[in-house]
Order: structure tokens, then sequence, then C-alpha cells
């Protein structure tokens, strides 16, 4: 959305991450000083790109996945870089999938119980991911929302 350059990890980023969160926001209320974040993808981008732009906050990121939950300061706009969305087999599925292709890819990392796909996976995400939704939907969503609709009007909000 602000045009923030994209770089290359040279090989995809599969696995779930730990994540750490630096500000406790209406979005992020209630998670834990660390908690988990499935990824996959190619790419990444920099903290120090994002810090650049004045409207937005970074709320929580790590060292390998780089920023993973920011939004705009007024929280209309809410960023996420990792895919919380996943299902417990998701990350399995892909593995499997780029496996068949013949890709160069690695197991994903912190998915499969002790890394062994032969004992199954450990969803270590499901709980957090679950919050942000419901504080994206209650915090951001319900409460922010106007129930005039002429403040809507007057405020440019489209439903």
């Amino acid at each position: 959305y602000y045009d923030i350059e994209k770089f290359s990890y040279g090989k995809k980023l599969s696995g779930v991450y730990e994540t750490k969160l630096y500000h406790e926001k209406m979005l992020t209320k209630g998670l834990s000083d660390y908690f988990y974040i499935p990824h996959s993808r190619y790419t990444y981008i920099r903290e120090k790109d994002l810090k650049e732009i004045t409207d937005i906050e970074i709320l929580a990121g790590s060292k390998k996945t780089g920023p993973s939950i920011f939004q705009t300061k007024d929280s209309r706009m809410i960023f996420l870089t990792g895919h919380g969305e996943y299902d417990t087999e998701t990350l399995d599925a892909e593995y499997q999938r780029d496996l068949k292709k013949g890709l160069d890819i690695h197991m994903p990392v912190n998915y499969y119980i002790d890394n062994d796909p032969n004992k199954g996976i450990k969803n270590s995400w499901k709980s957090h991911y679950n919050l942000l939704f419901f504080n994206w939907l209650n915090h951001c969503v319900y409460q922010l929302t106007p129930y005039n609709l002429e403040e809507l009007e007057e405020k440019k909000i489209i439903l």
C-alpha cells in the first residue's frame, strides 16, 4: 500500500516463528509478550523502511521474519505479513506440494512435533490469532464504527 520495497530471502521462508510483541494496542490487547505466527513466503520488508512512514506503528515482529503486525496510527488499516489464518494442515500441504514439484525447499521450522513430520503437527498459533481477530472485530470495527448514518457520511466511511 505504501510502495514499500520487498526483498528476497533467496529461499522460501516456511514455518511457525516466534514473534515479539512490541506494543500493546487495541489490536494486540491480551497477546503474550512472545507468540507464534506461521509464515510462508519468499520475500520480506525491512523494519527500517516501515519506521520511515510516520503513519505506521509496528506492533510485533522478529529478526527472522521482520515486521509481522503493523497498522496505521488511527487503526483503520492493519497489515499482517504472516498467516495466522492458516488451518493446522496448511503448511504441511504446501510443503508436500512443493516437494512433489521437486522444488529445493526445507521442512517448515517449528511446525512438526520434534521437527519430525511423522509425529504430527503442533498448532501453536490458533489461540493468539483468534484473539487478534476478536480484537480487530470488537475494538477496531465495532467500537470505532459510528451508528449514526449521518456521522458515517461526515467521516466519509463507506460500508
